[in-house]
């Protein structure tokens, strides 16, 4: 029997160096499906993906293209015509870790306890009884360069008033701010010598106070991505004298040195969470592997290079040795989500 050809649309990567496009377009035409390169800001994209079986978009963490990501995705597969990836399960709270939190705790995944706070008495009222150190996080941000250690009571006071008030752009070491407003006039004068569009201004963060747990004795975390029925996995440091392990480099992706019982609660969470593709944080407080963060997005160079990855089958763990790429595992999974989802129609 011949195998059913879709015609596929696909927003091209923004990010070359993590690019799942460009190994996708050239997968899916070698298959015989049609592909169609479509720019989500062009004023006749609807027109032109709801004549698409199917749409791609690897959409990243930067403000712009998650903000539009994060509007077009869900709409289209709340439409129901077009298959997309991601689903709107899995990107609605992209990027947003008050999303995150809400999500999980009411999905009963377990996770570090989490506090969010709407109200600047609400919060003070609790800094002054609460156990020190608390981590604190903005809503986004990636590799750790927006969570921070509130030390005490004082310091927590401290960060309540800014959070509800003028806010907080970073919560990168006063350094880092500083270097990268010294540099905004360089690069924007490169910028206009290229006839490029400005840059944005930095998001700014108000009115909201997310703080969690801080949970000792984690001197790395494991992240954990689910491709459909695959787990791969691998740990990292925590930088040299900090907490923080996002954005360390370096990961050990050894699959002796991980601990199944966090495979196991990645494949229980994305069970939970209806969710086949997520990745996913996990510390560890005691003997219990708890998440701290999720996100659809991942390095797929980063998991190309496990050696393997495990497999769930009938409630026991399997390992399958040999690497495999993530975008073959994202594309394989959703040609068969798309043949499912066009049978149903």
């Amino acid at each position: 029997m011949d195998r059913v050809k879709y015609t596929i649309g696909i927003q091209p990567d923004l990010l070359p160096e993590n690019s799942f496009s460009d190994r996708w377009i050239p997968q899916l035409t070698a298959m015989g499906h049609e592909v169609r390169q479509l720019m989500v800001s062009d004023p006749d994209f609807i027109e032109r993906v709801s004549e698409c079986d199917g749409f791609l978009w690897w959409f990243p963490p930067l403000p712009r293209a998650r903000d539009v990501g994060k509007r077009i995705l869900p709409a289209l597969d709340h439409a129901a015509h077009v298959m997309v990836h991601p689903d709107m399960r899995s990107c609605w709270h992209f990027d947003d870790k008050v999303a995150q939190t809400y999500l999980l705790q009411a999905s009963g995944v377990a996770t570090p306890k989490t506090w969010v706070f709407w109200r600047y008495d609400h919060a003070v009222a609790f800094f002054r009884t609460a156990q020190y150190p608390l981590v604190m996080k903005l809503a986004s941000g990636v590799r750790s360069q927006n969570v921070a250690l509130l030390r005490d009571a004082t310091h927590a006071a401290r960060m309540a008033r800014r959070m509800f008030s003028k806010g907080a752009e970073t919560l990168d070491p006063r350094s880092f701010a500083m270097l990268r407003v010294a540099s905004r006039p360089l690069r924007n004068a490169i910028r206009r010598a290229l006839s490029l569009p400005p840059l944005p201004l930095p998001e700014v963060h108000r009115n909201y106070m997310l703080v969690q747990e801080f949970i000792a004795g984690n001197d790395f975390d494991t992240r954990v991505n689910i491709i459909g029925n695959r787990a791969f996995a691998f740990r990292r440091a925590n930088r040299p004298n900090d907490f923080r392990a996002s954005g360390s480099r370096n990961p050990d992706d050894d699959p002796s040195k991980i601990a199944l019982d966090a495979i196991r609660l990645a494949f229980d969470a994305s069970k939970k969470l209806r969710m086949p593709i997520l990745c996913f944080d996990i510390l560890r407080r005691k003997d219990e592997p708890v998440i701290t963060e999720i996100s659809y997005y991942f390095n797929a160079l980063t998991i190309g290079q496990c050696p393997g990855h495990w497999r769930m089958s009938g409630g026991e763990l399997e390992w399958m040795d040999g690497r495999m790429r993530a975008e073959d595992a994202v594309l394989e999974d959703f040609l068969e989500r798309l043949s499912s989802f066009r049978n149903k129609s």
